[in-house]
Formats: C-alpha cells, sequence, structure tokens
C-alpha cells in the first residue's frame, strides 16, 4: 500500500547493496565481534542518494551492519532515514529500514536480500482527483513504474526462485507500526491509518499477507485485520478482513460506490472474505457483520431515521454462479425483532429470487412507522386506521420469484406471509365500536390480507371466532369481507345492530334495551375500502341463534317468552324463525323483513299456534258457545310499501265444536273444518276482510268484508256464496248505513227456510238488535222437506226493536202466487198472508196436508206499542177441497153422517169458504166462531190451541147437507129457532176435542143431532162421556191429517 513510494525504497535498497559489497571483503571478521556502524560510509550513501531523480532528497543518519552468525542472515539497518521535499519538507520516514542477506548466498558471490523491515513508518500521501495515491507532487514520474514496487516484491516472493533476480530469496517484507496520512481533496479530509502492521511472507502456495491497521477516518478509528493469500498456481487471491469500529455512513463519502451505504448510522464489526481471480474478477465472497445501537435510514421516503438496537448480516456470494445468499439479515429495534433470509440468482436475462422473514415483538401502533406506503397500500391503509394496540408476533414472510434484468416487473411464484396480534383492537366498521382484546392471525398474500380473529370482546359480547380478508389489494378499489362468530346477551347483540351507522331495530321500531336472551351470531359484511362509504356499499350479512328470548308486549300486548329463534340477515332482508309463548301459548313464530324496493312485500309476521278456549280468552275472543275445543291457526301478517297490511289466516276447525245459530247449523269435533281470511289493516285499524273462506260439516261461505275507518264497526258484507247442505245457494251483499241500518240484498239458487219453520223455540216476532232493511230473490224458498215456493222475492225492515215491515212473494206454483205482508207503524201492527193454491202452501209449511186448491187470505193486527197485547184477525179460504182427512171422517161417523165421511174420503168434500177468527199471543192461538161451509156439510169451533205445551181444547158444531140444512136459518125469527147460534142447522151435531196433539179425545153428543137449534145450544156438552167418543183414549191423531 505504499504505492508511489516504491520508487524510493527501491532506490533506497539499491544503495543498501552496493554498501554490502563495499563491506563484505574487509568487515566479516569485524561482524562477528557486534553490530558495526558503517558512518564511514555515509558521504558514498550520500552521494549516491542525492543521485536519486526526482523533486525529493533522502536522508539516512547511520548506518549499521549486523550479523548473527554464519546460519543467519546479515542485515543492514538505516537509521532515521527521512524523504523531504525539494524545500525541506517531510514527505517520509522511517525510524528504522532493515534488509537481511543471506550470508550462504554471498560467500558463493550472490547479494540477495530475504527480508525487509520497516519500523514505525510515516507515510503522508496524497489522493489525486482520480483517486489515486502519490507522495504529493514530488515525484512527477511518468516512466509508469513508479507503482511497481509492491507488485515485484510479491511477484519475486511468489516465484519460483531465479538466481538471475536479486529478490529471488526474498521470504518476508514487515511494516511494523506505520503511520500513513492521506490527504484528500475529493472528499475534503486528511485520512489514514493510526498504526499498521503489515506482513508480505513467501509460503509453499505462493505469497501470504497479514496485516492489522488502526484506522483514521473523519474522526473514526475502524480497526482492520486480516489476511491475504495470493496462490499464482490457483489463479487466485483469498483476502479475509476482521473489522471493528466500523461506520457505513462516514465511509460512504469516500466512493460514490459507496454512497447506497449512506444510510447505515451504526457502528459495524465483522469479518469479509473475498476469492479473486488474479485479473481482479471476483469468484465469491462471505461476510458475517454485526451492529451496535444507531440509526438508520433505508433508500425509500417513507423508511428514515429507524433506531435499530442491532443489526447481524451473514451471507456469500458466488460470481461464477451468479449467486447472492443472506444466510441471516436480523435486526432488532429494541424489542421488535426483523430475521431475513434469501437468495438471488442472475441468468442471462433475468434474476431468479426467495426469501424468509420472521418478525416479532412489534407494537401494532408502529405499523404506520415501518410499512411503506406503496406496499399492499391498500391493506396498509385499512390495518393502520383500524388495527391499534397490541403487538405483533411470530410473524413469517416467505417470498420467491423472478424480474427481468432490464427492469421488468417483478413476478411472484410465491407470495406469503403470516403473523400473530396479540390482544389488540379492530375496528371493522367505523364508527361502530371496535372489537377489544382480539387475537389476530395475519395472512398476507400478493393481492390480498386474511385475517382470523381469535377471542375479543365486542361491545361487550365474547368474540369466538372471526375472519377479516382484504382482497383485490393489487387494483384501484380494495374490497374487505369480514365473518365473526359473537356470543353473549341478546340485548347487547340487539344494541350493536342497532348502532347509528345500521340502525335496523330503529327502522323496525323495536327497542333493544327491553330484550333479553342470550345469542350465538355470525355477522359478515363485504364492502370497498373507501374513505366514505355508505350504508348501500355494504353487504351486511348475519346469522344467529337466539336462546330463551323475551320480548315484553310483543303482540296484541302480550309478552314472548321461552323464545327459541333462527335470525338471518343481509342487505336486503331479515329472517327470524323459531318457537315461542306468546303469553304462555306455545307456537312457531316467523318474522321477515325486505329492505329493497322491489321485494314482494316489507314485513311479514307469521305465525301458527293451536289456540283453545282458555288461550282464545286470554287474548279477548270470546265467541262463547259457538266456538269450543281446540283450533290450529296459521297466521301471517304481511305489509307492502304503498298498500295496507294484511293479516292472512287459515284455521283448521277439525276438532273445534262451532255452532252457527241464526244459520241452524253446528259441528261436532272430528268433522273436518277449515276457515280462511284475508284482513286489511290501516293505521293498525281492521278495514276489510278481503276474501274470506270457510268450510265444514255441510256449510261453504265465502266472500268479503269492509269496516269503518276506526275498524269498529262492520260496513259492507260481499256474500259471494253460501252454501248449506244442498237445499241454500245464495249471495248477496249487507251494507251499514250512515244512520247505522243494515241494507240487504240476497239472491241465488236456493234458500231453506225449513229449520227456521220447524223451530218450536222461536217466538213470532222474535228480538233483534240492529236496523235492518233487506231485500231478496231466490229461485226456490224451501219451506219444508218436501216443499218449495217457487221465484220469491222478499223485502224486510226491522227497526232495532222490532219488525217494521215484511214482504214476501213468490208462486206455490207455476202461476199461484203466495204473499205475506207485514207492517206496522208504531202504534197497530197489520199481516196479511194470500195464497191463489191455500191447499199446496199448506201442505208445503207442513200445516194441513189434507186441503186441495183454495184461495187463502189470513189478516191480523195488534197493538204494537204493548209487546204482549195479542195478534187478532180472521183466516179466509175458499173453494177448496178436504180429501182423506181421516180425524174428520172419525167425527162425521160419530155423529152418523156416514155417508158424507165416504163422499171425504173419495173425491173430498168441497167447501165454499172458511171464516176462522183468532187471537195469537205466547204461542197461544184463541178461536172464536169459526165455521167452514160447504153444500154437503158446515162445520163450527171455538177454542184454544197451545203451541208452546202442544194442546187443544175445541168444541163446534157439524152440520150435514148445510146447503138445504141450513135454509131455514135465513127466515125471520124461526131461523134462530130451528138452526141455533150462526152456522148451525136444522140437523147438526156438537162435538168437542181435548187433549195433546197426540192424545186427543174427541166426543160427539148424538142428542143434540134432532134437536132444534136452541136446545142443541142447551144440550151441547151434556151427552155422557164416553158415549160415541170414537177412537179410545190414548189414540194418536195427527194434527197434520185432522184439522
Amino acid at each position: 500500500m505504499l504505492l508511489r513510494t516504491s520508487q524510493v525504497l527501491l532506490e533506497i535498497l539499491a544503495v543498501l547493496l552496493a554498501t554490502m559489497v563495499l563491506v563484505l571483503v574487509g568487515g566479516a571478521w569485524r561482524l562477528s565481534q557486534g553490530p558495526v556502524s558503517l558512518g564511514f560510509l555515509k558521504p558514498y550513501v550520500a552521494t549516491e542518494l542525492a543521485a536519486i531523480k526526482g523533486p525529493v532528497k533522502v536522508e539516512i543518519e547511520d548506518l549499521i551492519l549486523k550479523w548473527a552468525g554464519w546460519q543467519r542472515a546479515l542485515d543492514i539497518v538505516a537509521v532515521n532515514t527521512s524523504v523531504r521535499s525539494r524545500d525541506g519538507a517531510v514527505l517520509a520516514s522511517a525510524p528504522e529500514i532493515a534488509v537481511s542477506f543471506s550470508v550462504t548466498s554471498m560467500l558463493v558471490g550472490v547479494i540477495a536480500p530475504t527480508s525487509l523491515e520497516l519500523v514505525r513508518p510515516q507515510l503522508n500521501l496524497v489522493r489525486d482527483e482520480n483517486r489515486g495515491f502519490g507522495v504529493g507532487t514530488l515525484f512527477g514520474s511518468t516512466d509508469g513504474q513508479s507503482d511497481q514496487f509492491l507488485p515485484l516484491v510479491v511477484d519475486a516472493m511468489a516465484a519460483r526462485p531465479d538466481p538471475n533476480s536479486h529478490l529471488s530469496q526474498l521470504k518476508k517484507v514487515s511494516v511494523i507500526g506505520a503511520k500513513i496520512t492521506v490527504d484528500d481533496p475529493t472528499i475534503g479530509a486528511f485520512w489514514g491509518a493510526r498504526y499498521a502492521d503489515i506482513t508480505i511472507s513467501r509460503v509453499p502456495a505462493g505469497v501470504h499477507i497479514d496485516y492489522n491497521m488502526d484506522t483514521d477516518f473523519r474522526g473514526q478509528n475502524p480497526t482492520l485485520r486480516g489476511t491475504v493469500d495470493y496462490r499464482p498456481d490457483d489463479g487466485e487471491i483469498v483476502i479475509s478482513t476482521d473489522f471493528e469500529k466500523l461506520r457505513p455512513d462516514v465511509l460512504s463519502s469516500e466512493d460514490e460506490a459507496l454512497a447506497p451505504l449512506k444510510g447505515l448510522g451504526v457502528t459495524l464489526r465483522g469479518s469479509v472474505k473475498f476469492r479473486v481471480s488474479t485479473d481482479g474478477k471476483l469468484k465469491d465472497a462471505a461476510y458475517n457483520i454485526s451492529s451496535g445501537e444507531g440509526v438508520v435510514t433505508l433508500p425509500h421516503p417513507h423508511l428514515k431515521n429507524i433506531k435499530v438496537k442491532s443489526i447481524v448480516a451473514v451471507g456469500r456470494a458466488n460470481a461464477e454462479q451468479n449467486r447472492l445468499v443472506v444466510e441471516r439479515l436480523a435486526v432488532d429495534l429494541g424489542g421488535p425483532t426483523i430475521n431475513l433470509s434469501g437468495s438471488l440468482t442472475r441468468h442471462a436475462d433475468h434474476a431468479d429470487f426467495n426469501a424468509h422473514a420472521a418478525v416479532d415483538g412489534f407494537p401494532v401502533n408502529d405499523f404506520a412507522r415501518y410499512w411503506a406506503p406503496d406496499m399492499a397500500s391498500g391493506g396498509r391503509k385499512w390495518i393502520i386506521e383500524n388495527v391499534r394496540d397490541g403487538t405483533l408476533t411470530n410473524g413469517k414472510v416467505d417470498l420467491s420469484g423472478r424480474f427481468e434484468t432490464n427492469g421488468g416487473e417483478i413476478k411472484f411464484s410465491k407470495f406469503g406471509a403470516t403473523a400473530q396480534i396479540r390482544k389488540t383492537k379492530v375496528h371493522f366498521f367505523r364508527p361502530m365500536p371496535p372489537v377489544r382484546d382480539a387475537d389476530l392471525s395475519v395472512t398476507f398474500g400478493r393481492d390480498r390480507i386474511d385475517v382470523q380473529v381469535d377471542g375479543g370482546t365486542l361491545h361487550g359480547i365474547t368474540i369466538s371466532e372471526g375472519s377479516v380478508a382484504l382482497t383485490e389489494l393489487d387494483e384501484e378499489d380494495s374490497n374487505l369481507k369480514t365473518d365473526l362468530v359473537l356470543r353473549g346477551g341478546l340485548s347487547k347483540a340487539l344494541l350493536l345492530l342497532n348502532h347509528p351507522k345500521l340502525g335496523y331495530l330503529t327502522k323496525l321500531g323495536i327497542d333493544p334495551t327491553v330484550i333479553k336472551g342470550e345469542t350465538a351470531i355470525r355477522v359478515s359484511a363485504r364492502f370497498p375500502l373507501l374513505k366514505d362509504l355508505s350504508l348501500k356499499q355494504i353487504d351486511i350479512r348475519a346469522a344467529a341463534n337466539l336462546m330463551d328470548v323475551f320480548v315484553p308486549k310483543v303482540a296484541f300486548g302480550r309478552d314472548l317468552t321461552q323464545g327459541k329463534i333462527a335470525l338471518r340477515l343481509d342487505r336486503d332482508a331479515m329472517s327470524l324463525i323459531g318457537q315461542a309463548k306468546i303469553d304462555g301459548i306455545p307456537g312457531e313464530i316467523a318474522w321477515y323483513e325486505n329492505f329493497t324496493d322491489d321485494a314482494p312485500f316489507t314485513r311479514r309476521y307469521d305465525m301458527k299456534t293451536t289456540l283453545d278456549d282458555a288461550a282464545r280468552e286470554r287474548f279477548g275472543v270470546d265467541p262463547g258457545k259457538s266456538l269450543e275445543g281446540p283450533v290450529f291457526a296459521d297466521l301471517s301478517y304481511v305489509e307492502r310499501t304503498g298498500k295496507a297490511p294484511t293479516l292472512y289466516a287459515k284455521l283448521k276447525l277439525d276438532d273445534a265444536t262451532i255452532s252457527i245459530p241464526f244459520l241452524k247449523w253446528s259441528k261436532r269435533s272430528g268433522k273436518l273444518g277449515i276457515a280462511e281470511l284475508e284482513i286489511v289493516f290501516q293505521q293498525k285499524k281492521m278495514r276489510e276482510i278481503k276474501g274470506y273462506r270457510f268450510a265444514a260439516d255441510g256449510l261453504l261461505s265465502s266472500g268479503s268484508v269492509k269496516f269503518s275507518k276506526d275498524g269498529s264497526t262492520f260496513k259492507t258484507l260481499n256474500l259471494s256464496n253460501l252454501a248449506l247442505g244442498d237445499r241454500t245457494n245464495v249471495g248477496g251483499t249487507v251494507t251499514r248505513t250512515a244512520d247505522g241500518k243494515f241494507q240487504v240484498e240476497l239472491t241465488g239458487t236456493e234458500l231453506d227456510l225449513t229449520p227456521y219453520l220447524n223451530d218450536e223455540s222461536s217466538e213470532e216476532g222474535g228480538s233483534a238488535t240492529a236496523m235492518l232493511r233487506a231485500h231478496g230473490k231466490v229461485n226456490k224458498l224451501w219451506i219444508g222437506e218436501d216443499a218449495a215456493v217457487a221465484n220469491v222475492e222478499a223485502d224486510v225492515h226491522h227497526d232495532g226493536s222490532s219488525w217494521r215491515r215484511i214482504s214476501l212473494n213468490g208462486d206455490v206454483i207455476k202461476g199461484k202466487r203466495f204473499s205475506v205482508n207485514y207492517g206496522h207503524d208504531g202504534k197497530s201492527g197489520h199481516l196479511e198472508v194470500r195464497a191463489a193454491d191455500a191447499g199446496n202452501i199448506l201442505k208445503k209449511l207442513g200445516l194441513l196436508s189434507n186441503l186441495r186448491d183454495g184461495i187463502m187470505t189470513l189478516s191480523a193486527a195488534r197493538n204494537a206499542s204493548k209487546p204482549d197485547e195479542p195478534w187478532r184477525g180472521k183466516l179466509k179460504i175458499s173453494d177448496f177441497v178436504l180429501t182423506k182427512a181421516p180425524f174428520m171422517a172419525r167425527l162425521l161417523t160419530m155423529a152418523s153422517l156416514t155417508g158424507i165421511s165416504n163422499v171425504m174420503a173419495g173425491k173430498g168434500v168441497v167447501f165454499n169458504r172458511l171464516d176462522m177468527p183468532f187471537t195469537y199471543a205466547s204461542q197461544r192461538l184463541e178461536i172464536k166462531d169459526a165455521r167452514a161451509v160447504g153444500s154437503e156439510l158446515g162445520i163450527t169451533g171455538d177454542g184454544s190451541i197451545d203451541l208452546g205445551k202442544k194442546k187443544v181444547d175445541l168444541d163446534g158444531t157439524v152440520v150435514p147437507a148445510y146447503t138445504i140444512n141450513s135454509m131455514l136459518g135465513n127466515i125471520p125469527v124461526l131461523g134462530a129457532v130451528f138452526t141455533g147460534s150462526k152456522g148451525g142447522g136444522i140437523f147438526a151435531a156438537t162435538y168437542t176435542m181435548k187433549g195433546t196433539f197426540k192424545k186427543t179425545v174427541i166426543d160427539v153428543n148424538p142428542l143434540s143431532v134432532l134437536a132444534p137449534g136452541f136446545l142443541r145450544d142447551l144440550i151441547k156438552g151434556m151427552g155422557k162421556a164416553g158415549t160415541n167418543k170414537g177412537p179410545p183414549p190414548g189414540t194418536d191423531i195427527d194434527p197434520a191429517t185432522s184439522e
């Protein structure tokens, strides 16, 4: 490393060789006595040194000759040698320069140095602008040989022995305690070595150099120790260096190639080893370097002034294989540690690489400090902003890939990283509360980051597991997908869903603070990583199991308890499905909520339950005896945008007992039955039964109902169909007017009134509770088991307390009309019944089956202001025939009128008319002066018929040949004497009829047959009991065939 001073040293060596020649002949004997001063030769030496060309002069203070015997070398020592400029400045100096010569070689005439030793030399060098070194400008030689001393010495020592070379026996060159100062204008500073030991030795393989330097560079004192092995046969040089106290940032200014080291503000120690070819090409290298505390700035604008506690770097390079290996790069950041390893192999047009890194103990809050913004920027931004506190541990990174050497993009064949983050805080969706005390397992991919969440709490709820995925990180718009499983109190979970950012429960009108229970809920969300994120951009989903749920006043003011419900929620819809009890009544429940505009509905409640009598009463539904027993209900309440809420109800009535008195219909348990309703609500009030259908045990009905605005009163019933058995099939409308009256329109093919006509418990003019006006038309009106009136049209009016008008018209048979008209004006009531075929209508009514033809009129009236006032009226029938009446036949037989009885049994007895005045009240019919007359027969009657008790008490007169027999009755004065009472005749018999409908006793008084009329009236009833009484007591008389 003496560079240009080599020329001076060569010339000094030449002088010393010449001096040796002069002293050999006469000085041998003196050397054996000890060191010999050669001061007498100084004039010769001075003359020779003065002849050295150049702007310097060399001075030697003294010369000493030493010899230790024939087996040792002969040494010449130049004492206090100095090299000065022409102006006297010391450029180099050495207290001692010793050259050893082989005595053996001298004896054969060869003067060859064996070693050269410079003791404590001091050298002042100047670095030129070409970064070359010289002793100032004192030499100025241009012959190209000024820098060849060391190479000459090394080559000579490495070469095979050459008798013609003075250096062929040189075995060692030593520089001991050298001090070197370099004036370096390229950096504007002085530097050098404060102390340097250099030893060059000849070895069998070539040359071995040991060096030890204590350097001085800009106030730093790195030490260098090492070896250089020159192996000419192998064509290589091996350089090994151990160093300490090396500051790369200070050294970086020495050369442009070292500029990248500027950011390493640490003190290094370690070793490097190079193997180069003799032509200067690197073969391979290895290094083991470590540092203490310092500050590192990496070549990235974001990674500046990083404090490190230590750095360890171990690696190697192989130029022949174009391969660089980093075995270990460990960085201790004062707690956090980073360990790297990897390799790089260069090919003709590309390079392959792989790397592994381990990171541990890294504070999460320092991520922003060490994670460069341009590295996975989408994931970096989200993690730095939303993952806070805690420590990253056990981080691992594995990379491999290829890149073009001409600057092409990096292509990864493997890109993966994992880490754990302990006790951290994660914001999944600001401004919602964060997950606290979470443990995370993070996996980094080339375009995504996946996070597994283990533990932690969210708004007081425990997180048992979870995951987060940040995807499309290599694109402009990255996405985040999160999935969490939470367990804890239901109220807290619902409060989370009701956070102002989501507000689900507020939209649903639910107060989560009053809801109790436990839940296990899985919540997932997917949304782009945008600064301004709207709820519509969030694809949120939740699935939960809700246990032991309690919700107060959830339905009709009743509490929901013991709920076991499954929740499903996403951006478009929500559902809750399960089992619960409402006011203690178990059932299946469901709640569906839609959040999109195009959904078929916005909200739907479903419930399936069985309601028994107690349950219905608990809900305020008490139909009394009309409905008894369990009813299975399938209910669905639906809300739609722009439409009124609707309740759909399906009722299974199989196990219920149902009674509808006004329809004279009932169903016992075990008979199939269903009911379906579609009920429309407005402002929480029932406004309409849009449709209903009822089918059970022969009764089928369908239609719709409308209610008032407040839902409290019925408004309109549209009866699409009412079918009962085989003989009722009608439809119509019932409308409630503004004044509270009902307007009824009824039409149909058939209507069966038989159950009403046969109902003996009903009273005429029974009470009613509503004002009613009704009009109806039916093709056939059944009034008996086998009797019907055709083409019936009816009008009725009820004023809320009594019937004001009843009008009915129809055909008994075609062309034979039948009508009923009733009305009252508040003071008096009137009833009129007309029939063009009295026999037919009476038969169809089941009143009399033995009357044929006839025109009937019944008219009656009563005081309407007195409810207990009886009906008073008259029944008239004209031109009718009485046939096959066994009761009448017996009566005639008992009266000895067998001829007429035979006629009745045949073609029948013709009557011109029947007049029957009557009163009627409380199911009791009173008859006064009733009479029926014809050409063959006349009959009168008085008495009562109790329809309630089913008893009869009548008496009257039977007059044969009525036309002739009653003619005398038309004679003034004598008529009354002969015929007696009205309707009597000259020849007549009196009778009585008493008993129940089933056991009627008939009694005829034969004494009255020949008595004049006035005497017959006196002896009426005087006949002895049992005389001609006809059928014995207990004989059944059918009223339908005997009146």
